[in-house]
């Protein structure tokens, strides 16, 4: 059995509040990613809420400053539930465990993105029904993985699909979301004629339209009736066929 006094080297981990990192914002710096300027996000968020951050964020010391060169996400989500504990009075108990860098900071960055083997959805999706199917709940889940709820059904309702699309997906010929049903009746319903769709989704789809929205194919009809079905007024108009919740 290997134990740690086994291990060649050791790696120090130091624990920081959010606010003592910087994500580098300047366009011009190694360490510039455009994906600095997206918003935090609320399944990861309510993730660092319940678990904190598992997995460090690396740094790279430059000056006075500690620059994340590695899990912005992370850092953001951390920002943001600290900013929910401060709101709501609670005891700020967000802490984010980092690494120094060691190497020039913009190879850091590379190194650490493009080494990175994100895990496909049918991965993920496995893992889900495994975490449920030994006790924990949707919610739980949910945060395990920093998504909303509805991706984890999402995810289940992919494994839901017939041995031969999963073969598919699994080997690239067909994409994940294509074996959600909600997908399956959008790809039948643009391929239906105009005359197989309620004439009263026609209608109200047809009054929603401009002038120069208005169709002028078949298939431009179907596609224009099912955009409108997908919005808060099209589920409306559903419930009579009891369809609706097919398009949530």
């Amino acid at each position: 059995m290997t134990t740690t006094r086994e291990a060649k080297s050791k790696s120090s981990i130091y624990f920081f509040d959010p606010e003592q990192l910087t994500r580098v914002t300047d366009q011009d710096h190694e360490l510039w990613d455009p994906r600095v300027e997206e918003g935090p996000d609320p399944a990861l968020v309510d993730s660092v809420l319940k678990f904190g951050i598992r997995r460090p964020i690396v740094v790279s010391q430059q000056g006075d400053l500690l620059l994340v060169a590695d899990g912005r996400r992370r850092h953001r989500a951390a920002m943001e539930a600290k900013r929910r504990q401060v709101e709501a009075g609670e005891e700020v108990t967000i802490r984010i465990p980092c690494i120094y860098s060691k190497i020039r900071a913009g190879s850091e960055m590379i190194l650490q993105n493009e080494h990175h083997k994100e895990e496909s959805i049918l991965q993920k999706a496995r893992k889900a029904q495994r975490a449920m199917a030994l006790g924990q709940s949707l919610p739980e889940v949910a945060a395990l993985f920093g998504r909303d709820q509805k991706t984890i059904k999402n995810w289940l309702a992919i494994l839901q699909a017939p041995p031969e699309e999963i073969k598919a997906i699994e080997q690239g010929e067909q994409a994940a979301s294509e074996a959600l049903p909600q997908k399956k009746r959008i790809r039948e319903g643009v391929r239906a004629p105009s005359n197989a769709i309620p004439k009263a989704a026609q209608r109200a789809a047809l009054a929603s339209l401009t002038e120069v929205e208005k169709p002028t194919t078949n298939h431009q009809l179907a596609a224009a009736i099912l955009s409108y079905l997908l919005g808060e007024k099209g589920i409306a108009t559903l419930r009579p066929w009891g369809l609706e919740d097919a398009f949530k």
